[in-house]
């Protein structure tokens, strides 16, 4: 599945649970916090999927640091080339073709 029909899944699932759920709070299923991560992690930004799901964005940005505390530490990385940078994420997904201007922002955003 690509990014953009996991972003369309999960807009689809947000939308059921809000259309079933009593309340303006609500809590999230896991399987959207899981989506939701990988869509971060694959490099779609909050103020995206925040917009496209109504999500706000404070708490993609805490999903996103509860996945990375639980992945915490360093990890040992391969430079094959200087142009052309993979990041392996602790989540097993892997991040292709990166300049080091979108690794940095990654990191500023911390997405990884």
């Amino acid at each position: 599945m690509d990014t953009q029909q996991a972003l369309d899944r999960v807009e689809e699932v947000v939308g059921r649970v809000r259309a079933t759920s009593p309340s303006k709070y609500i809590r999230w299923p896991e399987e959207i916090r899981k989506s939701v991560n990988e869509l971060i992690c694959s490099g779609v930004s909050f103020r995206e999927i925040s917009k496209r799901t109504g999500i706000a964005n404070e708490s993609l940005r805490q999903w996103a640091g509860r996945s990375k505390r639980r992945g915490r530490g360093f990890r040992q990385v391969k430079v094959v080339s200087e142009n052309s940078l993979t990041v392996h994420l602790a989540s097993g997904a892997e991040l292709r073709h990166l300049s080091w201007d979108q690794v940095k922002e990654l990191l500023l955003e911390k997405v990884i």
